[in-house]
């Protein structure tokens, strides 16, 4: 496993994992048909869905006065966990291609998100004189699985 997903798992995980529990050893409890090679992203996978889900069991009981410390409270907690962040750099931006579509418009983008690491992605946004709000998605690549 990669140690970013690791760092990411331990920082959404750590919060939730009930300490009376007994730690599970082998990923017995995935569902069957899974294959070997797959059992211990299956079973990563079903751990993390079920943090989200009390979580979000959380979160959707806390009223508006408790927001604001709720957010700062995971804000700082995930601050400790990943250290300190890397000093800002320029960005290096170049627009690499655009798509005009009905009502917004799509520009292709490559950055820096840190010299010499660059990051592709796709930016949204709407027609018309701003300011407006809009939408970064970073291009990502993984692996696809195996048939």
């Amino acid at each position: 496993m990669n140690r970013l997903l690791a760092r990411f798992l331990f920082v959404i995980l750590l919060p939730f994992h009930g300490t009376a529990q007994t730690p599970d050893l082998l990923p017995h409890e995935v569902a069957s048909g899974v294959p070997k090679t797959d059992t211990m992203t299956a079973w990563l996978k079903q751990k993390a869905m079920t943090v989200l889900d009390r979580r979000d069991a959380a979160f959707e009981k806390l009223t508006d006065d408790q927001l604001a410390d709720w957010q700062r409270q995971r804000r700082e907690f995930f601050r400790r966990q990943i250290g300190t962040l890397p000093k800002r750099t320029p960005l290096n931006a170049k627009i690499t291609g655009r798509i005009e579509m009905d009502g917004y418009r799509i520009e292709k983008i490559l950055f820096e998100s840190q010299p010499g690491f660059h990051v592709t992605g796709s930016l949204y946004l709407p027609a018309g004189r701003g300011p407006f709000l809009a939408v970064l998605h970073p291009t990502g690549h993984s692996l696809l699985p195996q048939k």
